[in-house]
């Protein structure tokens, strides 16, 4: 499963985090930063205005056993 991470820091060096689930495959880097410079500039998260950075994270999971089904 992949998620996109999207992080942003205040003036106190504090970080807020947004996950968004299954991001597109052609997403590029520029359409993150663009969202994420229209999230700081437009006070989304009040004072958490400065963009930090951007990761996609893919996990795999293994089921090592499931008792309950």
């Amino acid at each position: 499963m992949k998620t996109l991470n999207m992080s942003f820091r205040n003036a106190d060096g504090r970080v807020r985090r947004l996950s968004l689930p299954e991001p597109k495959d052609s997403l590029t880097s520029t359409e993150v930063q663009d969202v994420m410079n229209f999230i700081a500039m437009n006070g989304i998260f009040d004072d958490f205005n400065v963009v930090d950075q951007a990761v996609v994270v893919d996990r795999q999971t293994n089921t090592l056993f499931d008792l309950i089904q």
